[in-house]
C-alpha cells in the first residue's frame, strides 16, 4: 500500500488533529503532544516518579501523549487530569502492537491507551 511509504513520524500531527477533533466533538477537554523524541515538561508533571528514569529510552516512550481534563457540571473547575498514551503504526497491526500500546497505558497509569493504524484490523 502507498501509506507504508510515509514515515510513521509524519503521521503524528495528523493523528493529533484527529484525536483533538474527536475529543472536542464529545465535549471533552484534551490536549496532545508528540512524545516519541522527548516528553515535554507539561506531560512530565503527570508521570510518576518511579517511571521518570525510564523515559530517556525511546522504547519507553509512546509516540503521542495527552491529558484529559474533567470538569463536571460545566463549572469550569478541573477536578481531574488523566494521561492518554497513543501509539501510531503505519502498517497492519498485530498482537505485539496491541500489547505495546497497553503496556504504555499501564506504565504511565493512563486510563486511555490507544493504538492507531493506517491499516484496518
Amino acid at each position: 500500500m502507498e501509506n507504508r511509504n510515509v514515515p510513521e513520524k509524519d503521521l503524528y500531527q495528523i493523528a493529533i488533529k484527529a484525536l483533538y477533533h474527536t475529543f472536542q466533538t464529545k465535549g471533552v477537554d484534551a490536549t496532545f503532544t508528540v512524545t516519541a523524541d522527548r516528553i515535554p515538561d507539561e506531560i512530565l508533571k503527570y508521570v510518576r516518579d518511579e517511571v521518570l528514569f525510564l523515559i530517556d529510552r525511546r522504547d519507553f516512550r509512546p509516540d503521542i501523549m495527552g491529558v484529559v481534563r474533567s470538569s463536571p457540571l460545566g463549572l469550569g473547575i478541573i477536578l481531574s487530569e488523566k494521561l492518554i498514551t497513543v501509539e501510531v503504526k503505519n502498517e497492519e497491526i498485530g498482537l505485539g502492537d496491541w500489547f505495546q500500546a497497553k503496556n504504555y497505558g499501564d506504565l504511565y497509569d493512563a486510563p486511555i491507551a490507544m493504538l492507531i493504524s493506517t491499516e484496518p484490523i
